[in-house]
């Protein structure tokens, strides 16, 4: 919170200063070192490795392919390294309020069910997991345009803290349509729902979660400069290094499009 502060106060600072500035059309030599203003974006997540059910059954299934839409926002610095006004690198480092979700659907094993008349039938059914998975972000990118100041390319870690993330873990009736699942005597009503189509083994924070996400983020960026401001189109990879949990060996990686706005201090 106190570096969300800090970064807000540097924003409103950078506006103040350009309301300050001298005619925007005199010429100067000023070297504009530091840039600063708000990011936002949307991450495509999917994962890497695999885990496997909670339902605790001999036949659970391996979850290994899954994706969903995300988004990010947050606040932006740059600092300009080199002497001139035509510097080609800087570091950039972002706050974010960064959310990966992550859903997989798997065939499930066939269970006995009844229609509405009693009668007990063969079934269908899928195993679904949705998982949410919001974090703190801190990332420090070193950024270059190798080929002057329009396009270019970053690359560095990223830190996350997750602030929460659920886990739910539900079966469902696919057929017959009439169908429904036979509740066990003595279980929670509550875990059948969808008129007891659906069977949630799992609804609650994720198991065993590792408190922090660590990744490698690897970019590509246009920089297009409106008089003391730059607005930074981009499109990055969030490799995630570490596990979401400790008993399983899978991790949420993320493919990134968003936008930048800097101001110049």
């Amino acid at each position: 919170m106190k570096v969300f502060l800090l970064l807000s106060f540097v924003m409103v600072s950078a506006f103040i200063s350009l309301n300050a500035q001298d005619n925007p059309l005199e010429f100067t030599n000023t070297v504009k070192r530091i840039y600063v203003g708000p990011a936002a974006g949307i991450n495509l997540t999917g994962n890497g490795g695999s885990f496997s059910s909670l339902s605790g059954e001999a036949n659970c299934p391996i979850f290994s392919a899954g994706n969903a839409p995300g988004f990010y926002v947050g606040l932006t610095a740059e600092y300009m390294l080199g002497e001139d006004a035509n510097s080609n690198s800087s570091i950039i480092a972002r706050l974010l309020y960064d959310n990966m979700p992550i859903f997989f659907r798997v065939d499930g094993e066939n269970k006995p069910v009844q229609d509405a008349n009693g009668q007990v039938l063969d079934s269908k059914t899928n195993h679904e997991i949705q998982i949410t998975y919001p974090m703190i972000t801190t990332e420090i990118m070193y950024k270059l345009n190798p080929f002057g100041n329009l396009f270019g390319f970053t690359v560095g870690p990223s830190f996350g803290i997750p602030i929460g993330g659920n886990q739910q873990e539900r079966l469902n009736l696919i057929e017959p349509e009439s169908g429904q699942f036979v509740p066990v005597p003595g279980e929670d009503p509550s875990k059948y729902t969808n008129f007891q189509r659906t069977y949630i083994y799992y609804d609650g924070v994720i198991p065993n979660a590792n408190p922090f996400r660590l990744a490698l983020k690897v970019g590509a960026h246009l920089e297009i400069s409106q008089g003391k401001m730059l607005i930074v189109p981009n499109v990055n990879y969030n490799f995630g290094i570490t596990s979401v949990n400790s008993k399983d060996s899978w991790r949420i990686n993320a493919l990134q499009a968003g936008v930048d706005v800097r101001f110049a201090l």
